[in-house]
């Protein structure tokens, strides 16, 4: 009986708990952000000529059809 009472004194005793976690909240912030595709120039030489083409490493796809001449 003194366990039950005991248990009940501690729990109003607390401060009022938020049902989420700070941690929760920040894994589900860093979820929801948009992230910026990261784009970078690719280079080849074709017949002593230099061409470039734009990769996106976010996608790992390139952006543009074809390669352009520099």
């Amino acid at each position: 009986m003194i366990r039950v009472i005991f248990s009940i004194a501690l729990a109003l005793s607390m401060p009022n708990i938020p049902l989420t976690s700070v941690g929760d909240t920040q894994i589900k912030q860093n979820l929801a952000t948009a992230r910026k595709d990261e784009l970078v120039w690719r280079y080849k030489i074709i017949n002593g000529l230099l061409y470039k083409r734009l990769w996106n490493v976010t996608q790992n796809k390139w952006q543009n059809d074809n390669w352009i001449l520099c």
